[in-house]
Formats: structure tokens, sequence, C-alpha cells
């Protein structure tokens, strides 16, 4: 939910904006959020937010190729 309200509200405010780019911008700012929210509630170890970022990585890079 966050992301799509970023990523609406960026295109809003700045209609020429390149979808692709408002996408990416848009995925940094739940990315932050959650990972803060599993490193308090789901991590153990230090080593598991680089497998995190691996799978949003993942994540960004196929919710990008089904937006394009």
């Amino acid at each position: 939910g966050v992301h799509l309200a970023v990523a609406a509200l960026m295109l809003f405010l700045w209609p020429p904006l390149i979808e692709f780019i408002a996408n990416i911008v848009a995925f940094c700012v739940p990315f932050q959020v959650s990972l803060v929210g599993h490193r308090r509630l789901t991590f153990k170890r230090q080593r598991s937010a680089w497998r995190f970022a691996l799978v949003a990585a993942s994540g960004i890079a196929l919710n990008n190729g089904l937006l394009a």
C-alpha cells in the first residue's frame, strides 16, 4: 500500500514523470519501512537483511517487468 500511495502521489504531483522512475523511487520508501519492521520483529541475524534486500530487488524487477 505504501508503494502504491507514494507512486500515485509522485505521478499526481509530477505528471510528466516516467512511470518506471516513479515506481523505482516509490519502491525505496516501503522497502525502508519493511526493512525496519522486519529487523525489529523477524530477523535475528544481521546477514538476513541482505537476503531480504535480494528478494526485494527481485520483486521490483518483476514489478517493473509487469509495468512494461
